[in-house]
């Protein structure tokens, strides 16, 4: 109600000052709010983009990555908006004349014009702010009741629709008076529910909603059934629940014959990562463009094929038939989900979003003639696997450490240790800005301490007391001591080989990699912590640097491996480092 208020205030405001204003100069109001909308629809991706590639992820202006879409749009449609009526009000400087009603009448009938694009321009932009789904009491779009199978639906809309007469128009335009190649239209159909789908995230809207476009990468896609006229009852099912699926479209239609599903599996990147590390997607946030002919609309997915265990490759398929919203699993870097839609018969994918930003598709796809050799490539991991793609490792110059203690515990002569104790006593109230959970233990942040105050910290009582980081009940703390001395030195000629290819990590039995989440560096001035789940360490270049000349230097890096792998290799980029034998099996909780 509160956005429908705003919305209709607006747009009364508006009208009311160019009615009073008169005809002519509300005309030309109108005429730059239209060229202001149209350039900002035009431009919004590319500002959109440009803000996500440069914000900052964390401190004061962290606020822009969260927030991109929505300023992109706002400012964009402001700064035109402004350069236009300074343009316009330099070159005609008068007013022209006419009766007093005609200008009055005439000057609110611009003036809603102009109220209601920019209202539409207002709404769409909130809509994509991180915040509540319900945000200012409106909530675009909601998953359905049992009657739909929990499929997302419009919800509800604006008493004076703003938000969709503004897209309808910039639509129409786009393929019109404003024609292009890449029209809004034909990419961004059914644009106020995209915005309402974006803000749909985990906890209530505090999740991420945004990515920059290298946090994802579109890995390849497949049809089931297509063109099959396979019974929805049939096609709807999997190998993990027989029972049929309910699918509805956005405004309530059920699935039918000649359906079919379409699957994107997409490998996100480090930059993906919420605080805790794990990688969380809601249904609201995928969308797929499709067409038929002219025609085309914009779809969200039914289920999600992810990896199902942290310790295994092993994926299963999980459905998008209540609220629900898909998180990783483990530790891996780079996890893959594929995101299934129902496609209705006659239309064809055009392009996926993953929270507003574009992947575009390519022309091979995998055709599934029916769900069971669908189910078959997830059980084989040909859907979801992504160690296969990664360059092969090069153990050439790498060093074997012996480990005396496979299971866990200190493994001093290897470099290694399974731990998540923080190896200092750090004292509450002194530990600002680190973030502590309830149990006093680091979850996230940055903070360099003077080494002389730490060597008193022994002798506190255990409620003052910070001595461990936080892990995830499917994730193990592993600490790698990468100083001069050590067999993993991070200063060794491999490394310096591979300092340009990659990061530090982990490597497990199956091939997946483990990059490292932060560090501890000590020498006789310092102790810096670095631990950022959320934010892990992408190059050699973001460590403290070290020198041989300087053997008071420790630096040991941080890793979240999975529960239940075997650690056997550290590497940097493809370079490995260090071979570990035995393998170290983390099967041991750590609180």
């Amino acid at each position: 109600m509160m956005m429908s208020i705003i919305a209709i205030v607006i747009v009364a405001v508006i009208a009311y000052l160019q009615a009073i204003r008169g005809f002519f100069s509300s005309m030309i109001n109108l005429i730059c709010v239209v060229a202001a909308g149209a350039i900002a629809f035009g431009l919004w991706e590319t500002v959109a983009y440009a803000l996500l590639e440069r914000a900052p992820t964390s401190g004061f202006l962290s606020f822009i990555s969260s927030n991109a879409w929505g300023i992109a749009l706002a400012g964009t449609f402001g700064i035109s908006l402004a350069i236009l009526r300074i343009a316009f009000d330099s070159i005609v400087r008068g007013n022209a004349e006419a009766p007093a009603v005609p200008q009055f009448v005439g000057g609110l009938i611009c003036g809603v014009g102009a109220g209601v694009i920019s209202a539409g321009v207002f709404v769409q932009s909130a809509m994509m702010l991180r915040v509540s789904p319900t945000f200012m009491g409106y909530e675009r779009l909601a998953v359905g009741d049992g009657s739909v199978g929990g499929s997302i639906q419009r919800n509800k809309k604006l008493i004076l629709p703003v938000d969709d007469i503004t897209a309808a128009l910039y639509g129409s335009l786009s393929e019109g008076t404003f024609a292009s190649s890449t029209s809004l239209a034909a990419y961004q159909p059914d644009l106020a529910d995209a915005h309402g789908g974006l803000r749909m995230s985990e906890s209530g809207g505090k999740a991420r909603n945004t990515l920059a476009p290298d946090d994802f990468s579109l890995s390849s896609w497949y049809t089931v059934g297509k063109g099959a006229q396979t019974n929805p009852n049939t096609l709807l099912t999997d190998g993990w629940n027989d029972i049929p699926q309910r699918v509805h479209t956005l405004t309530g239609e059920p699935a039918k014959a000649g359906d079919y599903i379409a699957g994107f599996a997409v490998k996100f990147n480090a930059g993906a990562r919420e605080k805790s590390g794990q990688i969380v997607m809601g249904p609201g946030q995928v969308r797929l463009v499709v067409e038929r002919g002219s025609e085309r609309q914009a779809i969200f997915p039914i289920a999600v094929v992810a990896q199902s265990e942290a310790a295994t490759q092993e994926a299963a398929r999980f459905r998008f038939d209540a609220p629900f919203h898909v998180a990783s699993v483990g530790g891996g870097s780079s996890p893959t989900m594929a995101f299934e839609f129902l496609v209705p018969s006659g239309f064809e994918a055009k392009s996926l979003y993953v929270r507003n930003i574009r992947a575009n598709l390519s022309n091979d796809r995998t055709e599934y003639p029916a769900v069971a050799a669908r189910d078959g490539a997830i059980r084989g991991g040909t859907i979801t696997a992504s160690a296969a793609t990664a360059a092969p490792l090069d153990n050439s110059e790498a060093q074997t450490a012996e480990t005396t203690n496979q299971r866990g515990g200190s493994n001093s002569d290897s470099g290694i240790s399974v731990s998540n104790n923080i190896g200092r006593t750090l004292q509450k109230g002194t530990h600002t800005p680190l973030e502590l959970n309830e149990n006093s233990q680091i979850v996230n942040g940055y903070k360099k301490f003077d080494a002389s105050i730490l060597s008193g910290n022994r002798a506190l009582e255990r409620a003052l007391r910070i001595d461990k980081f936080a892990v995830t009940p499917d994730t193990v703390m592993v600490q790698v001591d990468v100083s001069a001395s050590s067999k993993s030195s991070i200063l060794g000629r491999a490394v310096a080989a591979a300092q340009a290819l990659g990061a530090p990590a982990l490597i497990d039995s199956n091939g997946t990699r483990y990059e490292a989440v932060g560090y501890i560096y000590r020498d006789r001035d310092f102790y810096e912590i670095k631990y950022t789940p959320g934010e892990p360490v992408r190059a050699i270049t973001e460590l403290p640097p070290l020198s041989r000349s300087r053997p008071d230097q420790q630096l040991t890096l941080l890793f979240r491996p999975s529960f239940g792998v075997e650690i056997t290799s550290f590497a940097v980029g493809n370079r490995v480092v260090t071979e570990y034998s035995p393998a170290i099996s983390l099967d041991r909780s750590q609180r």
